[in-house]
Formats: structure tokens, C-alpha cells, sequence
């Protein structure tokens, strides 16, 4: 059995996967059961227009004593959550923030370090590329857990409510 991932650029050939990830983080986190065309748009543009977000999928790293450790014919490694960032201009720092959004990790990886990973990957993005000033995410107000998880990452809570106008039901 594998016990490590690694996070790696999304591909076309992960949408699946990505889709169906969507699918359950939306009725997970939220009860709702998204439309899957709408969602098969929102996956796919940004592999066809990189400027509206970037996808990055942690995959398992499978150990060598498992049988799938690289022989020819073994099956790929195994998508065990996926993460979407995307942009928000800051027009008081002539650059860009990124935001992590949407990510979703299957139930038997979960706290297993796979976040981290997804974190540690933005961070470093943000770190060596000028063009951006830090990153940002949303959390519900009563998640404690992840608040805390978090504030030990080095984020800290803004002052700042979330408001919305949205023309659908979600």
C-alpha cells in the first residue's frame, strides 16, 4: 500500500477524476448535487485558457514492495485529490495573489499529509515568482479544524466577510 503522494500539474487526462472530485466536494461540504455539464465547463477551460486558473492533483507515490512501482504495464498512480488556484489581481501590489479553492481529498487519504503537500506547492510557487504577493483561501467561519490547521501552516484570519451575488441557486 502506498503511504506517500506527490502534487503535480493536472492533465487532460485527470478531468475525470476531477469532475467526479467536484461532484462529491459539493455534496460533502455544501448538500448540493452540481450539475455536471456545468461542471464539465468549469473543469475543462482552464486547461484551454491557463489565465482563469491552474488544477493540481496529488497522486500516490506507490511503494516499491507493491507491485506497482514502475514495471512496464502497471496500472498509473492513483488520484487521491485534486486542487484548484486561481488568480485575483491586487491593484495595491501590481501583482497577482493566488487563492487555493475547491480541494478535495478522498476520505482515506484525508490526514494523511496530502493538504500539506497541496500548500507547500502553492506556497512555493508564491515564493519564487514575483508576480505574486501571497496566497489566500476561504474557510467556513465554524471550521475550527481547519482554522487551525491553517493558522500552524502561518496563514493568518483576515478582517474581511465573504459576500456574494450569484445569478444561479449556488
Amino acid at each position: 500500500m502506498s503511504t506517500s503522494c506527490r502534487v503535480r500539474a493536472a492533465v487532460p487526462g485527470d478531468i475525470e477524476v476531477m469532475i467526479e472530485m467536484q461532484k462529491a466536494l459539493a455534496m460533502e461540504t455544501e448538500g448540493l448535487q452540481l450539475d455536471e455539464a456545468a461542471v464539465r465547463r468549469g473543469i475543462t477551460a482552464p486547461f484551454e485558457r491557463e489565465n482563469i486558473a491552474r488544477f493540481y492533483v496529488a497522486e500516490e507515490v506507490p511503494d516499491s514492495s507493491d507491485g506497482a512501482g514502475g514495471a512496464a504495464g502497471s496500472r498509473p498512480p492513483k488520484i487521491v485529490g485534486a486542487m484548484t488556484v486561481t488568480y485575483e489581481w491586487s491593484d495595491w501590489r501590481g501583482c497577482h495573489i493566488l487563492w487555493i479553492q475547491s480541494v478535495y481529498i478522498i476520505p482515506s487519504w484525508r490526514r494523511r499529509g496530502v493538504f500539506r503537500k497541496f500548500f507547500d506547492h502553492v506556497h512555493r510557487l508564491v515564493m519564487e515568482d514575483p508576480a505574486f504577493a501571497g496566497m489566500r483561501l476561504c474557510v467556513a467561519r465554524n471550521n475550527e479544524n481547519a482554522i487551525n490547521t491553517y493558522k500552524r501552516m502561518g496563514m493568518t484570519v483576515e478582517n474581511y466577510h465573504m459576500m456574494k451575488l450569484m445569478k444561479g441557486k449556488y
